[in-house]
């Protein structure tokens, strides 16, 4: 499937400064690949991942051979191939190519995540820990790395360098499918401390882990566009028909709702695997709803495949002085009292800085927790970033300390609605249009009619 060309993206990119950019011309800057780029070892790719998503391992170490004699330095080539070698176990072969990758790509962190993987199933820890460290450096944001790292470290009896990875781990992971190993870590905290209690070493994490409920290894992170599918991002779209979530995202942009466009080209990219116009559109919705890292991302992403997509390079350089501009701002704005930092909060918000709307959020809370501002903004900081079970907690926990405030059911409805549970939000929206007599600051009530019309229309229940 192809995805449409946007055409009305001017109004869009003019939502955030750092996006003023005029419409990207996708004619001239995405039309095609690059001349440079061999058309040939290119087919030789597409044929070594449908192999490999066929499972034919040993078609489609084959095919991206081809590929790399085509063209030595394929880097998409090269982790295809390490991949299909997992697959069959032969971690020593696998081991070989991605050490040639660090030198075809060394600022990618992937082939180091893999060398550390491998190692760690030959039992060459101190191999493993030396590869989970180079993917740190890289991609030091990445939680999937410390785990392993605690991992191979507790294998090499260095309990306090597993402490100190597994908590790492549980600081940064937020995924809400990845939880059942946030417990994991906690429980290998909890051995680990209570042998060091009692004078012991802790036990050596075998493979593969599992505790009393059963948790298997934890998986390890898909390539996309090598591996195979990934599960829906959002479980509620799954049965929604890609082109259908397609239209909805760029109306989504159309109307400058950044949130639900996020959402929405999330999904797709999950399905649909990456590409030049799909990650440019996820990259500005992104930056839109305040997240300036991941859109800095995708955006060097663009121009990894397109060098000549100026557009991209250019608002990476506005992402990237804006992110300064907040973090010289974090250390001075964020230190007054609690009315500062709630007014801090709400600017941030009304600006559509998101990240830093939470971030002003949480300061406030830390210093007031009972204060249901700073639940109600960081709710709405959520929201804004697309992340609606983070958001609904921050609701309940306000609805709690404030049950009066019958205008955060048009939140909660937002949440929902985000989930893509419609029946949900409608219900939430319905109780907010049945309790809220008068305009809330959340949401007029005309706009909650329109949401549930639009909702009653796609689950077709008018």
């Amino acid at each position: 499937m192809r995805l449409d060309r946007p055409t009305q993206w001017a109004t869009v990119i003019a939502v955030v400064a750092l996006l003023s950019c005029a419409t990207p011309s996708w004619a001239q800057d995405t039309g095609g690949t690059s001349d440079a780029l061999n058309a040939d070892a290119q087919a030789a790719v597409d044929a070594g991942r449908a192999a490999y998503k066929d499972k034919k391992y040993e078609e489609a170490i084959a095919a991206f051979d081809d590929a790399l004699v085509l063209d030595p330095t394929n880097y998409d080539a090269g982790l295809g191939k390490g991949r299909a070698f997992e697959k069959l176990q032969k971690f020593e072969e696998a081991v070989k190519t991605y050490e040639s990758l660090t030198t075809i790509a060394p600022n990618e962190s992937d082939p180091y995540y893999r060398l550390g993987i491998c190692y760690k199933k030959l039992k060459n820890y101190e191999q493993s820990v030396r590869y989970y460290r180079k993917t740190i450096e890289k991609a030091k944001d990445d939680p999937d790395p410390y785990y392993g790292l605690g991992e191979s470290l507790q294998a090499m009896r260095d309990d306090v360098g597993a402490l100190k990875a597994y908590q790492r781990y549980i600081e940064l992971e937020t995924r809400p499918e990845e939880q059942k190993y946030v417990q994991r870590a906690q429980e290998l905290i909890a051995s680990i401390e209570a042998a060091r209690a009692q004078g012991a070493l802790a036990p050596v994490v075998e493979e593969p882990p599992v505790t009393a409920e059963g948790l298997p290894e934890k998986p390890e992170a898909a390539i996309a566009g090598v591996d195979e599918p990934v599960a829906p991002v959002n479980a509620a779209l799954a049965d929604q028909p890609t082109e259908e979530l397609v239209k909805r995202a760029d109306m989504a942009m159309a109307a400058e709702d950044c949130s639900m466009a996020n959402t929405l080209f999330t999904e797709v990219r999950a399905r649909l695997g990456s590409s030049l116009e799909l990650d440019y559109k996820l990259a500005v919705a992104r930056a839109c709803s305040g997240d300036m890292a991941s859109a800095i991302d995708l955006w060097e992403a663009c121009v990894k495949t397109e060098p000549t997509f100026e557009t991209a390079r250019e608002n990476i350089h506005r992402a990237q002085m804006r992110m300064a501009v907040d973090v010289v701002l974090d250390d001075e704005a964020l230190q007054g009292e609690a009315d500062a930092r709630q007014s801090l909060a709400a600017k941030y918000f009304e600006q559509g800085r998101y990240v830093m709307a939470l971030r002003a959020a949480r300061a406030l809370s830390d210093l007031a927790p009972e204060e249901p501002a700073a639940h109600r903004l960081a709710a709405r900081a959520h929201l804004g970033l697309a992340d609606p079970v983070q958001a609904r907690d921050a609701l309940e926990t306000e609805l709690g300390l404030q049950p009066g405030d019958f205008g955060l059911y048009a939140l909660m409805g937002m949440a929902y609605e985000l989930e893509g549970d419609t029946s949900q939000a409608k219900y939430f929206y319905e109780l907010y249009l049945s309790t809220v007599e008068i305009e809330a600051a959340y949401a007029s009530r005309a706009e909650i009619r329109a949401r549930i019309d639009q909702l009653s229309v796609a689950s077709g229940t008018m």
